[in-house]
């Protein structure tokens, strides 16, 4: 298998500067600093204080084309007698699978009612509750400096009703009618940003990915949406990620949908009643998730990248949004389950830009906007900008920010930046780009050898392979930082409860024990000078298993490696095999770069 590697040497002073202005690297070309409180922000700018009160209205209802009613929470923003604010305020959208009911449930939790007492006795377990429920677009931030906020259940979740299946098509659909509606609420100016983790930012792109010019939607800031759901979760790796989906399958997709109608309708009970029998009929209906799950695991049709995923591949609408000049403000984590999936939305959102094929890596040469932007931390799934051994990064205020200049706009700067990649390390280095892969990064072809070696020399061969026992425990352990990251960072999330880390995702996969563990890795010659390596998944080869390439130490005389944990490949019948084989695959080149219009 051919990996492509792209290697940015580092000089060594460049990776160990003191926090301040950002100094350029003469080798690689990239701008390096240190990160802090400020990193995202626009110079000179910052969030201001709390103006308003928040005034809330619960379940609106919202009629579809074919009758089925979805309901959402209004926020807005008010005066010190509880009177509305006087606006018009431009609003805040969220759309959730997981209930906007059990979301303020936390909030209540945290924000109102028990959360002063219990931040009293558990202040950090408090602070996780909150920053739960702000991913889930319930947190209080942006009413209070002057946004309406609406909180959408889609279509067979929360208290809506219909049944749901894993970022169907219909969602599309009946979010262009929910946004119509948002644009026409009183007191709004009728523009509209949409926000939300995970899903929720996920729904926000192909929701906005398929509307018509000029709409009601003028920004997005989606947090760990990734792009396709069978590469970043389903198969991600040539594995199915059992922990994530047995997890994912019982709690919010099947116990979440018949609680969140109790909490939300318990004052309607007609009304609650007619939406749990259709949340339960979700659990049986053919394009639901457990019958798609069922089918994938069986070697059904759902276990390949077949019409029933692409058409819920966030991939296949980018083209329309970067048409449609959206602005977009992604942010992704280093240890996300969605890891190289949302670097991968960044690129394609700046190629479709610039008048390229939108897949593929961006040319190393290449003009970017800062229109589309990405941040990427070490941030676990479920808590981005949380990192306990760097500084926190505040994702309120530069969503704030972000908004503030497409509904606002106040020209803030924060869109005026020639780097629109920011990527933060381990270490605290905050690195700058204006392409993904990093353009200044020269790229080098790796090829799998014998012997364990990964070298640049193509093997002279024209066949062969290496077969990988597969067992359980193949990562050594559930305590370690494969499964940390595919279990959606829930330990971390756990651990932070404690104001710790996860003490699992320190603990790297081990290497050869058999007959235990049979995880070979594939080594270079040792490096002489300070090495930065970064991969990039080209999508001529998105069928393949993504290269888990690392760096031991970011030092002279260590090796990159190629872990061979995760990779497998199907047989020609496409089953699962107990042996996997690692191919050698041919090299399908680079794209062509073009010239970047100006806009």
């Amino acid at each position: 298998m051919i990996v492509r590697v792209l290697l940015a040497i580092f000089l060594a002073a460049a990776l160990t500067v003191a926090a301040g202005p950002a100094q350029a690297d003469p080798a690689a070309g990239l701008d390096v600093s240190r990160v802090d409180a400020r990193t995202g922000l626009p110079q000179g700018w910052s969030p201001g204080p709390e103006r308003f009160g928040i005034g809330e209205q619960k379940n609106h209802e919202i009629v579809m084309a074919d009758g089925v009613v979805l309901r959402a929470d209004v926020r807005y923003p008010t005066n010190p007698d509880g009177s509305p604010a006087t606006g018009p305020f431009p609003i805040v959208m969220t759309q959730t699978a997981y209930g906007k009911d059990s979301t303020g449930l936390l909030r209540i939790l945290s924000y109102d009612w028990l959360g002063p007492v219990l931040d009293r006795i558990l202040p950090t377990g408090v602070e996780v509750l909150r920053q739960v429920a702000d991913a889930a677009g319930y947190g209080d931030y942006f009413v209070r400096r002057g946004y309406i906020q609406v909180i959408l259940d889609l279509r067979g979740t929360g208290s809506s009703g219909g049944q749901w299946s894993i970022l169907n098509p219909q969602e599309r659909d009946d979010s262009k009618r929910a946004l119509e509606w948002a644009a026409q609420l009183p007191n709004s100016t009728g523009e509209i940003g949409l926000y939300g983790l995970s899903y929720l930012g996920m729904s926000g792109l192909l929701a906005a990915g398929v509307l018509e010019e000029g709409g009601p939607v003028k920004a997005l800031f989606p947090l760990m949406p990734g792009n396709n759901l069978f590469q970043d979760i389903l198969n991600h790796d040539g594995f199915y990620n059992i922990a994530f989906l047995a997890a994912y399958l019982w709690f919010p997709n099947t116990l979440l949908p018949e609680i969140d109608p109790i909490l939300g309708l318990y004052q309607q009970p007609e009304k609650m009643l007619e939406v749990v029998v259709d949340h339960l009929l979700s659990n049986v209906a053919p394009d639901g998730s457990w019958l798609s799950v069922i089918s994938a695991l069986s070697d059904g049709d759902k276990a390949y990248s077949g019409p029933y995923w692409e058409s819920r591949a966030i991939d296949n609408v980018l083209e329309k949004l970067a048409d449609n000049d959206i602005p977009t403000y992604l942010i992704g984590g280093q240890y996300d389950l969605l890891q190289d999936g949302t670097p991968r939305t960044f690129s394609a959102l700046q190629n479709a830009w610039a008048g390229r094929p939108h897949g593929g890596p961006m040319p190393g040469d290449a003009r970017s906007t800062g229109r589309f932007q990405l941040l990427f931390g070490p941030w676990f799934h479920v808590q981005p900008g949380i990192q306990n051994t760097t500084t926190d990064i505040d994702l309120h205020a530069i969503a704030l920010a972000w908004f503030d200049r497409w509904l606002k706009n106040d020209h803030n700067g924060i869109d005026e930046t020639d780097t629109p990649l920011h990527a933060i390390d381990i270490n605290g280095n905050v690195i700058e780009s204006a392409t993904y892969p990093v353009g200044a990064a020269p790229a080098q072809n790796l090829y799998l050898q014998t012997d364990g070696a990964l070298s640049g020399e193509k093997p002279t061969s024209t066949a062969g392979s290496d077969r990988v026992t597969f067992s359980a425990i193949n990562s050594g352990t559930i305590c370690n930082r494969s499964f940390s990251q595919n279990f959606a960072g829930t330990y971390q999330l756990l651990a932070r409860v404690f104001a710790v880390d996860d003490p699992c995702a320190a603990f790297v996969p081990q290497g050869d024990l058999p007959p235990v563990v049979d995880n070979p890795q594939y080594t270079t010659e040792p490096f002489t000078q300070r090495t930065a390596l970064a991969v990039h998944r080209r999508n001529a080869v998105r069928d393949l298993e993504q290269a888990r390439v690392g760096i031991q130490r970011d030092s002279p005389g260590h090796r990159a490696r190629r872990n061979c944990d995760g990779a497998d490949r199907r047989s020609a019948r496409g089953k699962l095999p107990r042996t996997r084989r690692i191919e050698e695959l041919a090299n399908r080149g680079r794209q062509s770069s073009r010239t970047v219009p100006s806009r």
